[in-house]
């Protein structure tokens, strides 16, 4: 793995500016969420089941999460009361 250091003697420019940029963010997690089996308690995600296994029913539940890493994002219909 090459170093700043390097790249700036390779390129021969002491003005360099390098960035890097990244589309994800890892930090230690200490502890997790489980946030579609909490939305299923509460009766606002509904599964259905495929032979012996259990897919969320988009259609017929009030709110999703749509996990990612160490993002989520919460989905809801409009017009739902909490539960």
């Amino acid at each position: 793995m090459s170093t700043f250091a390097d790249f700036r003697k390779e390129y021969g420019k002491e003005d360099v500016v390098l960035f890097v940029v990244s589309e994800y963010g890892f930090v230690p997690v200490k502890r997790h969420v489980c946030l579609n089996r909490i939305l299923r308690k509460n009766g606002l995600l509904v599964v259905r089941e495929i032979g012996e296994c259990e897919y969320i029913d988009f259609e017929q539940s009030n709110a999703f999460a749509v996990v990612d890493h160490q993002i989520a994002h919460i989905y809801r219909k409009t017009g739902v009361v909490e539960a």
